[in-house]
């Protein structure tokens, strides 16, 4: 897509440098999603893989692909806690799910119905064996936080950053080098 790079928040920038920006990969409730698949077909582009496309849709199938019997109930009863605690985001009802399929059909639905969320990353990583950090500001203290977002799947493994705005949308974060911006990392950069 063209897309245009931004700065980064001005508390990360003071934080890291002036090299991360970041890249708004589209709204509409597939904003995870889409940063994933900007920052994987950016990186085939660079690879002169511009055979491999994708998108929100494909990267949505690959993460339901990921649910089985083991972790089904854990995922459904989180999804249920955290409607009864008002934590929920997306507009279909966990309370109405029966099953694995009718679990991954409501993560497959582009849009606002199912959101992006902890869950649905950690699943991505699996899926396309890559380790996410996810980079967001503390409203309260207005300060940098990332220790704690951190889907480290297997260590070798390339890193995808995300940034999370406002606690409700995903941004890519890339890093400038001088001649192309990178958008994976074969590890945690120092910063």
């Amino acid at each position: 897509g063209l897309y245009e790079w931004q700065d980064i928040d001005y508390l990360w920038a003071i934080q890291l440098d002036d090299t991360y920006m970041l890249l708004e990969c589209g709204s509409s409730g597939d904003c995870l999603f889409s940063s994933v698949a900007e920052a994987l077909n950016l990186n085939n582009i660079y690879l002169n893989k511009i055979t491999e496309y994708c998108d929100a849709e494909t990267l949505r199938k690959q993460a339901s692909s990921m649910i089985d019997e083991n972790n089904f109930d854990i995922i459904i009863e989180t999804y249920k806690l955290e409607k009864e605690h008002n934590e929920f985001d997306g507009n279909w009802d966990p309370y109405t799910i029966n099953n694995i399929e009718e679990l991954k059909s409501e993560i497959e639905r582009l849009g606002h119905n199912f959101w992006g969320d902890h869950i649905t990353l950690q699943l991505l990583a699996l899926a396309i064996k890559k380790n996410f950090i996810i980079l967001k500001i503390d409203l309260n203290l207005d300060e940098p936080i990332c220790d704690t977002n951190k889907i480290i799947i297997d260590i070798n493994y390339e890193y995808l950053i995300l940034y999370f705005e406002d606690n409700c949308h995903f941004k890519l974060v890339g890093r400038f080098d001088g001649s192309k911006m990178n958008v994976l990392f074969q590890k945690i950069p120092g910063e």
